[in-house]
């Protein structure tokens, strides 16, 4: 039985890459690489993050400021 809320879009891949690749990462750090392939609004890119971690795909980890990584 295939759980829609595990399902990533092509737009969230786009974050989860950049996160698999330079982990941790801050969430200013997965704004500066995503604007470098994308036109996308901070508060869009904001919200793919949130997404990933709502569906467990990236962890949050807090430091003296917020990092990014895969689970």
């Amino acid at each position: 039985m295939n759980n829609k809320s595990n399902v990533i879009t092509k737009n969230e891949e786009i974050i989860l890459e950049i996160v698999e690749r330079e982990n941790p990462i801050t969430m200013k750090q997965i704004i500066e690489r995503t604007k470098e392939q994308k036109e996308w609004a901070d508060s869009t890119i904001k919200t793919f993050v949130r997404r990933l971690v709502k569906k467990g795909m990236v962890a949050v980890e807090e430091k003296e400021v917020q990092y990014f990584i895969p689970k």
